[in-house]
């Protein structure tokens, strides 16, 4: 039996209605913001970060503008610890998987005075770990530009979110043999599973791997090294990868 066509006719509205309302939606929910236009992108991104903090989304967080490589605005938001200010000179901050930039830096920098090169085999560089469930056949095969473009064969599947402040940190070879502290997936040894360069996979572990293979060929800590090459001939003064050194000079509580 063939449904009525007044049935028929008031479905197809009504997937009309709802089409139109997603539709507007999408076109109403649009950034205030002209292309190429910098004060209405800097306006936008300023006015969502304010409306975050008033509602209490960010603890703290800054912005800051750079334009022709002058910094045109710095701005915080927010509070670090409940009672003061984000204050951009100050305060300190997570910058997470941003500190990969940084970390390519350091190991274009090795490559740049021929201390390694993007594309020797990494495992010479190595003498404290040496992707211990890996085949050689893959192993050997892996290079600076491999783990620097995430295209070394190392999948992670999880993440990692650091370890709190009263726990125990592990040390870099134990960490890429079986990392502790995860927020997300489930953990498991850094092993190359692909053929280098055959493909892309995003790898935090890969980074790891990279730090190690800097401390092992140049016989200091990652952190000092760039510190003293990276960090300082840019004037970069308060950015550290060493949690005990931030928390030694009193930073952590500002």
């Amino acid at each position: 039996m063939r449904p009525p066509v007044a049935i028929i006719l008031s479905f197809l509205l009504w997937c009309c209605l709802v089409i139109s309302v997603f539709v507007l939606y999408e076109y109403l929910s649009v950034p205030g913001v002209a292309r190429g236009d910098r004060e209405s992108i800097q306006t936008e991104i300023t006015e969502r970060m304010a409306a975050a903090a008033r509602e209490g989304r960010v603890g703290c967080a800054a912005v800051v503008f750079v334009d022709s490589g002058t910094v045109s605005l710095a701005r915080c938001y927010g509070a670090p610890n409940g009672d003061s200010k984000c204050d951009p000179d100050r305060s300190l901050f997570t910058v997470a998987s941003v500190s990969k930039s940084a970390t390519a830096l350091g190991a274009m920098w090795l490559a740049e005075k021929g201390i390694k090169g993007l594309d020797e085999p990494l495992i010479r560089f190595m003498t404290r770990w040496k992707f211990p469930e890996t085949p050689d056949s893959l192993r050997n095969e892996v290079t600076m530009r491999h783990l620097l473009s995430h295209t070394s064969g190392i999948v992670d599947g999880f993440g990692t979110g650091g370890s709190a402040l009263d726990s125990p940190m592990q040390s870099l070879p134990d960490y890429l043999t079986f990392p502790m502290h995860t927020n997300m997936g489930t953990p498991h040894a850094t092993v190359v599973s692909a053929r280098p360069g055959s493909g892309f996979a995003y790898s935090t572990m890969g980074y790891a791997v990279v730090q190690l293979a800097i401390e092992d060929a140049l016989g200091i800590p990652f952190n000092t090294f760039m510190t003293d090459s990276i960090f300082a001939p840019l004037g970069i003064t308060h950015s550290s990868y060493d949690l005990v050194e931030i928390m030694a000079r009193g930073d952590a509580e500002d």
